[in-house]
This record gives structure tokens, C-alpha cells and sequence, in this order.
């Protein structure tokens, strides 16, 4: 009797898309529904026939089903980190001391981890600036996250050292870095200091950071690195990172609805209150 004929055999591809995103699982179905059908099961040779059959009719079908299989993966490691993020919300909430741009007394709160040298934090910078400018009501805290360069460290403790010392000049400072095209170097630091605090100011800050034993330096340094073990803990794993405190939404990376996605955020945090 051949099998082949006698059992219906539904695609490869319908397979991977409607529950499998492997051969394998295709190859498993094949065999179970080829066995409920008929006492002879397709032996291993056969299997391999038809499997070599159908990938050179329609080879995309195993590419289809890999990249499904990757989008599954992701978005499920993605709900595993956001749900890291929600586990640490009084820890990502603690903003005593830390820099912030906005309302001092806010209705909705917005926990924002960066790298002055992510370009897809400089794609959304333009974003939160407008956020906190429309919406008096909203504060935006900083945690800078140096992970991609040394000047990003740089950066940050000198935005940090700003924050302690010129807390009025912070925002101007870290939307002139922000601002910076390309990669930020010690030099561009130091410009960008001098252009926003003034020689003498700039002095004072350079003088701080180049202290190790300074007060507030140390502080500095002790931010930085809470930043960066929060942002492990919290499952950030890349930047730009936006957490909404009041309703514990999550934004990961910087789309071109990026102010439209904060909004609507925004809104519905509002509407919980």
C-alpha cells in the first residue's frame, strides 16, 4: 500500500505556520498522522524523501518558519525582562538625589536609562524633551547607563557631578550631549561643559571629577554604578529604556511613534489615578 497516497499529507509550510517553526516538528506530525492512518508508518528514508521534496519546491518555507520561531523567542524574552522591570519598581522609583528634568511634584513619572552615545537614544531624545515641555505634570528621571563607550562613563559622571553642583544647568548639559552627532570624546566633553556652565563653572566640575576623593565625586561614582546594577537587575538590556511608574509600562528602543507610545502611556497612567 503507499502510504504516501493514501494519507493526506498537509504542507510543510502550513505546518510551520500554523503551530511549528522547526523541520523536526513538521517531521513528527508527518510520522504521527501518517501512524493513526494506516498500520505502516513512513519509515526514516521515506521522511527524508518527502522532507528533501517539499524544501526544493518551496525552500522558503524553512526560513518562514525559523524567523517565526526567532520573533516567538523574542517576544518572550522580552515579557520575561519586562516583568524583571515590574519585580524592581521600588528600586527603578527611588529618585532621591538623581538627576531629573520636569515637574518637581509629578502626576505620572517617567524613569528613562540612556547612554549619551546610543544613537537610539539620540532618535528619541527630541521625544521626551517634547513630552516634558507639553505636559507640565511629568517628570522624567535620569539613569544614565554608560555601557557602549568610555566617554559614555565619562559622560555620566560628569552629568552627575553637574546635577550636584549646577542642578539648574543639568538639562541644558545633557541635551548638548545628546544633541552631539557621532561619538563623544573627552574633548567634545569638556567643550560641551564650558558652552553650557562657562569657563570658570566648567573648571570647578573638571576639578570634581578629576578627584577621586572628592564627595562628590564619590557620589557620582556611586550612581553610575547603581544605575548599572539596576539596570541588570531590571532586565535592560539595551538602551534607550523607558518605564512608566504608574502603570508599569515599558518602552524598549526608539520607533518612529515614539512620542505617540509615551503619550498613550502617559494618558493611561492618568486615567488610573
Amino acid at each position: 500500500m503507499n502510504i504516501k497516497r493514501k494519507i493526506r499529507m498537509p504542507s510543510l509550510r502550513a505546518l510551520a505556520d500554523v503551530s511549528f517553526v522547526s523541520v523536526a516538528g513538521a517531521l513528527i506530525l508527518l510520522g504521527a498522522q501518517a501512524k493513526a492512518s494506516d498500520t505502516k508508518v513512513l519509515d526514516e528514508k521515506a521522511v527524508i524523501e518527502i522532507i528533501r521534496a517539499e524544501i526544493a519546491r518551496d525552500p522558503g518555507f524553512v526560513l518562514d518558519a525559523i524567523n517565526k520561531h526567532v520573533e516567538q523567542q523574542q517576544a518572550l524574552e522580552r515579557q520575561k525582562q519586562d516583568g524583571q522591570a515590574v519585580v524592581a519598581r521600588d528600586e527603578i522609583a527611588a529618585s532621591a538625589g538623581r538627576p531629573f528634568v520636569g515637574a518637581e511634584q509629578a502626576a505620572v513619572e517617567l524613569v528613562y536609562f540612556f547612554d549619551v552615545n546610543c544613537g537610539y537614544c539620540k532618535r528619541l531624545d527630541p521625544a521626551m524633551r517634547r513630552i516634558v515641555e507639553e505636559n507640565k505634570d511629568i517628570r522624567v528621571s535620569h539613569r544614565e547607563i554608560p555601557i557602549l563607550a568610555e566617554s559614555s562613563r565619562s559622560a555620566a559622571l560628569l552629568s552627575n557631578i553637574v546635577w550636584q553642583m549646577f542642578p539648574g544647568k543639568y538639562g541644558e548639559f545633557h541635551d548638548a550631549l545628546m544633541a552631539n552627532q557621532g561619538s563623544l570624546t573627552d574633548d567634545i566633553l569638556e567643550v560641551k561643559l564650558s558652552e553650557v556652565l562657562g569657563a570658570t563653572d566648567a573648571m570647578a566640575v573638571l576639578a570634581e571629577a578629576s578627584n577621586q576623593n572628592s564627595e562628590i565625586m564619590k557620589k557620582a561614582t556611586k550612581l553610575v554604578q547603581e544605575n548599572l546594577s539596576l539596570a541588570e537587575k531590571a532586565g535592560v538590556t539595551g538602551t534607550p529604556f523607558v518605564y512608566v511608574l504608574q502603570n508599569d509600562a515599558v518602552m524598549r528602543g526608539a520607533g518612529e511613534d515614539a512620542y505617540d507610545q509615551l503619550l498613550g502611556f502617559i494618558n493611561a497612567a492618568r486615567s488610573k489615578k
